[in-house]
């Protein structure tokens, strides 16, 4: 298993990674949040140095850090 840290942005339900490691399109990834719950997404787009990702639960995967 594959575990970044390094996000760069959140908007809504997408979340933009900076890319540290090969990752496919279309890929089913885990997000851990801070308190210790896990959400499902999927790779929507992966370039040279951002992937996007889409959370199926829920916009609001951070709070305070989500455009209200």
């Amino acid at each position: 298993m594959r575990e970044y840290k390094t996000i760069s942005r959140i908007a809504g339900p997408l979340v933009f990674v900076q890319k540290t490691e090969p990752v496919g399109y279309g890929e089913l990834v885990k997000i851990l949040l801070p308190d210790g719950q896990e959400k499902n997404g999927q790779v929507l787009d992966t370039a040279e140095e951002i992937v996007v990702v889409q959370v199926f639960e829920g916009s609001r995967i951070f709070p305070g850090r989500n455009p209200a």
